[in-house]
């Protein structure tokens, strides 16, 4: 990978993004309860009026829920054609991003629902605190790790432009804006650094399946007949030859039926498999046991 995390092999991030179904799922059931949460808040706010923001606010929260709506559909057209528009993933996970992007987005001091400066010291402290939260949970739903660090830099850059807009001194200005640069370096090292790792770790997964298949390859092509069991003598894999060997078709046969053909003498390691009485001495010392057939000539 790149400093931008791209894979070199383009088949490796056909690897990273194989579960797009699972993923598109997820994003739904996360952006679903998102939305849930935007209504019971609004309905008790504007039911209690407590909002009494700028009234601008409520053509705010028109654009917010339309914005949510459309990543909704987007989301589940994603779900139900996910094979059509395979090719397309790039650009509409784009647009979900995007209108997550906006919808989220915090346009304080010139927008708001609430009037910020009723509040006291730790009113301020709470509301703020709250919102962040808020912002944070919305970035895990996003579907690029780069959107989430570009939002981050457009919130802070646009709340520091009103800061030394405002505040007249320096020193506060100063101390405000160190703050603020902490608080987004610490939050991007943290995105970067996992979705390195995140995607090192299917890399790694990769290279363990490559090999899994090359030895299934040996497998198949020797003359032997193998057949792996668990230790309660549950079938996981056997090759072309046992099947041809015995003359069953894959997934027809269970290993007792398999064994029930011959008498067993020992199996080592040795496993636990009662469900069969031809193999005696049994213990449960390991997970998987091969067996290994072989067909000697009459002569």
């Amino acid at each position: 990978m790149n400093c931008l995390l791209q894979f070199k092999d383009k088949s490796h991030f056909k690897i990273y993004a194989h579960d797009l179904t699972l993923q598109v799922r997820k994003r739904i059931t996360q952006i679903l309860l998102l939305a849930l949460g935007y209504i019971i808040v609004y309905i008790v706010s504007y039911t209690t009026k407590s909002t009494e923001g700028d009234p601008r606010s409520k053509y705010l929260v028109i654009v917010r829920a339309a914005l949510i709506v459309l990543a909704i559909v987007v989301s589940v057209l994603l779900k139900r054609f996910v094979h059509r528009l395979k090719d397309h993933f790039g650009k509409l996970n784009f647009i979900f991003d995007l209108c997550l992007m906006v919808a989220q987005a915090s346009f304080f001091p010139l927008l708001g629902n609430v009037a910020i400066n009723d509040f006291d010291t730790l009113g301020v402290y709470v509301w703020a605190w709250s919102v962040s939260l808020h912002a944070v949970a919305v970035y895990f739903i996003f579907a690029h790790w780069w959107m989430k660090v570009l939002t981050s830099i457009i919130q802070m850059g646009y709340f520091l432009y009103f800061v030394i807009k405002r505040v007249e001194d320096s020193h506060h200005v100063t101390s405000l804006v160190l703050e603020a640069f902490n608080g987004v370096f610490l939050y991007l090292v943290v995105i970067y650094v996992q979705e390195q790792y995140q995607r090192k770790d299917i890399l790694e997964k990769r290279k363990i399946y490559e090999n899994y298949e090359a030895l299934m390859k040996i497998f198949d092509d020797i003359s032997q007949g193998i057949t792996i069991i668990d230790s309660h003598c549950n079938q996981v894999y056997s090759n072309r030859t046992i099947h041809g060997m015995f003359g069953k078709k894959p997934g027809s046969w269970t290993v007792e039926d398999l064994l029930s053909e011959f008498q067993v003498k020992s199996i080592f390691p040795l496993v636990n498999c009662d469900k069969t009485p031809r193999i005696s001495s049994v213990t449960e010392e390991k997970p998987l046991v091969m067996l290994l057939f072989s067909v000697m000539s009459a002569n």
